[in-house]
């Protein structure tokens, strides 16, 4: 007959091997999660990488805007200057513009 020891000893035995199985399976997710902890702190690191050149470009856009500001100004003071000049230049002495288009020469007779 069977003793209550022996039952006893196999119901502990039986619960070994389901804690040891248990623990193969957490060990294999924990193997997993350190696996994708890696990937994340690569990622986090590739981001934060590509964060500070992003934020290096925008300042070297705002540099060349304020470039392209002072010259595009500096530009349309120089056509100002030659839009007075030309019209100071078409004025025929009476304050008139020239007409917008030439005039035929009549035929000599």
């Amino acid at each position: 007959m069977i003793t209550l020891p022996a039952v006893i000893e196999s119901l502990v035995a039986a619960l070994l091997l389901v804690t040891l199985a248990f623990c193969i399976l957490l060990e294999r997710r924990l193997r997993t999660f350190r696996a994708g902890e890696e990937s994340l702190r690569r990622l986090v690191a590739d981001l934060a990488a590509s964060t500070a050149r992003a934020e290096q470009a925008v300042h070297g856009l705002g540099e060349t805007t304020r470039a392209a500001e002072a010259a595009l100004d500096h530009r349309i003071g120089e056509a100002r200057a030659l839009t007075n000049q030309l019209a100071f230049i078409a004025r025929d002495g009476t304050g008139r513009r020239p007409p917008s288009r030439p005039r035929l020469r009549e035929p000599a007779s």
